[in-house]
């Protein structure tokens, strides 16, 4: 591969400050792009962002080494098990899919399910988190394989996918049927207020302008329609245990990384009205055992956790203040566009 042509960012995309250095001289150890990167953050707001950055022509060559989007979607495990009754009882009595009712015995052990956190949080994030809004029509921003657009759509959504990358595209149209349109959200020309629901499933931290996106975002979705947003926590407590080596800092890809805060003040910005904000869990032991790995191949350490760790690794499975590793933000339009 040829090298990436960068271009320095000095200042905050939202609030205008010079930036601080906070990382310097990172490589890409998991899909090997070259270059040396590095990231800076916000002294006012705490916007962390990558800095170089490769140029706009360039960024197609960082997601070209066998990117995991480009894979098929595996088969769902354990589809007429007690595991599926169980999961659409709660997303029947938890997330209003009525459709997915399995029966009233079904019903009861779906509220009591629901009543333990990290196994509503488990069947929430499989569908992003969203609540069924008729008449259903669905836009997954950044779709990658499209797996997910496929599980939506057994659970009655009409579904849309926009995806930049036209290898990841034709394996969503190929393997799952989904209508697809490769290119931005803005190069799509979504019609306004034509869609009830958007998902970016880890995708506002890949854009090089994250603000323009939301405010896309909020012009296509209808009024009372939801926005789904999940992306990297910087505050976690993976970043602050791993600092430079921590997996999802995912250098180079990452232009953009928030907190609590700082996702606020994007929601906020773009005339969102803020339903949930939160942190999530339940991917810690991947990022966390990925994070060693990233350890090891930069010399930093990568000796095996011991019991403390591994407590405070299941606290950030909770989700519990800003310990985990993903904020979650639902936001919904007003009533008046």
């Amino acid at each position: 591969m040829e090298g990436i042509r960068t271009e320095e960012v000095t200042s905050c995309a939202l609030c205008g400050a010079a930036g601080e250095p906070l990382y310097e001289g990172l490589r890409d150890h998991w899909y090997g792009a070259p270059g040396s990167w590095g990231f800076s953050r916000c002294p006012g707001c705490g916007l962390v962002w990558l800095n170089p950055r490769p140029v706009p022509e360039d960024v197609p060559k960082i997601y070209a080494n066998d990117y995991y989007t480009h894979q098929r979607v595996a088969d769902p495990e354990h589809r007429r098990s007690w595991r599926r009754k169980l999961r659409l009882a709660m997303l029947a009595t938890a997330f209003g899919y009525e459709q997915c009712d399995p029966g009233k015995s079904w019903r009861w052990a779906g509220r009591l399910a629901s009543l333990l956190p990290l196994l509503k949080t488990y069947v929430g994030r499989g569908i992003s988190f969203l609540r069924w809004l008729p008449p259903g029509r669905l836009l997954d921003v950044g779709c990658g394989n499209g797996g997910f657009l496929g599980a939506m759509r057994e659970l009655g959504w009409e579904v849309q996918g926009v995806e930049p990358d036209p290898e990841s595209a034709r394996v969503a149209q190929r393997e799952q049927g989904v209508p697809v349109v490769v290119g931005t959200l803005e190069q799509a020309k979504l019609l306004e207020n034509s869609v009830d629901a958007i998902t970016l499933r880890h995708v506002l931290e890949h854009v090089s302008d994250p603000m323009a996106l939301l405010h896309e975002c909020h012009r296509i979705l209808r009024p009372g329609g939801q926005l789904a947003v999940v992306t990297p926590n910087i505050d976690s407590l993976g970043h602050k245990v791993f600092r430079h080596s921590w997996r999802a800092l995912g250098t180079p890809r990452h232009f953009y990384l928030f907190n609590l805060k700082t996702l606020g003040l994007c929601s906020e910005g773009v005339n969102l009205r803020i339903t949930t904000l939160r942190t999530i869990g339940l991917g810690e032991r991947l990022i966390w055992r990925e994070s060693q790995t990233i350890q090891q191949r930069d010399g930093s350490g990568g000796k095996k956790l011991g019991a403390g760790p591994a407590l405070l690794r299941a606290w950030a499975q909770t989700g519990w203040g800003a310990a985990g590793g993903e904020l979650l933000l639902i936001g919904s339009k007003g009533g008046n566009g």
